[in-house]
């Protein structure tokens, strides 16, 4: 599918799919199969057809994709930090109450502390200096817990 170039949401259409299937005499893959099993191969074909005298970046791209530690990269990157960008994006709503933004701050550290290795070693560490080198976090921070006292009124 990937090869005629048709989008995979036009596999869930039951007629399309059916037709198909009568046409080709074959039985085609749902969506999940084919980006489980077709797509990276296509994909490499496709980059492999480029020619390399070209572009410089098309050769350190096909060393990356050789490079059998990249996908154990991605896999470690995605399952230590796969909800930081959902997380960033919740940050950055308009209006969004102050509670709130303590709040998914919290959980950005819980499961930043829950990652592994060295590398999820360093970047705890590294999100601990950044917020204990800003100065309103700790006010904001102790705004939300109510076991507090309240704060003082600023000077005039």
């Amino acid at each position: 599918m990937v090869a005629a170039n048709i989008p995979r949401k036009k596999l869930e259409n039951p007629d399309f799919n059916a037709f198909l299937n009568k046409y080709t005499n074959m039985k085609i893959p749902d969506e999940s199969t084919l980006r489980k099993h077709y797509l990276h191969s296509t994909y490499l074909s496709v980059v492999q057809t480029f020619d390399e005298e070209q572009a410089v970046a098309i050769t350190e791209v096909n060393a990356v994709i050789s490079c059998s530690s990249v996908s154990a990269d991605l896999t470690y990157v995605k399952s230590n930090f796969g909800n930081l960008p959902g997380a960033i994006t919740a940050l950055e709503t308009s209006d969004l109450p102050l509670v709130k933004a303590v709040k998914i701050m919290w959980g950005i550290e819980e499961n930043l502390n829950q990652s592994s290795g060295s590398v999820g070693t360093a970047i705890v560490d590294k999100f601990n200096r950044v917020l204990q080198r800003n100065p309103g976090w700790k006010v904001m921070e102790r705004g939300d817990d109510r076991t507090q006292p309240p704060l003082d009124p600023p000077l005039a």
